[in-house]
Parts: structure tokens; sequence; C-alpha cells
């Protein structure tokens, strides 16, 4: 699937910070926990929340709200942004689901993150 972006820059009114988990350094337990360090913060334009269906979880099924992100495509490239990485944007965190085929031909890039799943 190919998303080609028809969104001016000058619509990028939002501050989102990527983050990554850094951590690499097992616990006492044998786990490694999660680390969330800031990666990055741009100006990005959030589409609206889209029906994102319903996902298992451990603890039963539950509801999430799926956001396209769009963010220009030499910040995207400059980090190399992936689904290991998460947003946050107006004080809730969002993880990456998909980063759509887009070939990096427009200048800007979508990616798509929903809220309640998991954060950690």
């Amino acid at each position: 699937m190919t998303i080609r972006s028809n969104v001016r820059s000058g619509s990028l009114d939002q501050r989102v910070q990527f983050q990554r988990n850094t951590a690499t350094v097992k616990s006492a337990s044998g786990n490694i926990p999660a680390l969330w360090e800031p990666l990055f913060t741009c100006w990005a334009r959030v589409d609206g929340e889209k029906a994102g269906g319903e996902r298992y979880i451990q603890d039963g099924v539950r509801s999430v709200a799926d956001y396209t992100f769009w963010i220009r495509s030499d910040v995207f490239v400059r980090f190399d942004i992936g689904m290991k990485d998460r947003i946050l944007w107006r004080g809730r965190l969002y993880d990456i689901h998909d980063i759509p085929d887009q070939q990096r031909r427009g200048r800007l890039i979508a990616i798509i993150a929903g809220g309640g799943v998991s954060h950690g």
C-alpha cells in the first residue's frame, strides 16, 4: 500500500515527541526493563481518531484508537523511526502500529499509531 501526502507542511501544527526503548541491561530477575528515552521532538499533523477495532491483550480485549501522525520525511530518515519507537502527544503515549510503504518520495511520512494497548 502506498500513501501519498496531500498534507502541506504548513499544516504541521502539533508538537510530538518520539521515544525509543534504550534498555539493554538485565535486572536481577533476568528481565530487561523498559527504559524509554526521548529521541526527538518535532512538528506533526495528526489526523483524527479512527476506529482501530479491538485487540487482544493479556487481561482481555481492549478497544484502541488509531491516529495518523504526519512528519517530514527528512526527520523520519535521520532518526530511523520504526515499530520499536513510540509517540508522546498531548500527554498520552501511542504505540507505532504501522508505517506504510511510502517510498519516501513525498515530503511527509505517515505513521499509524494507537493508544490504549501497551506503553511499556
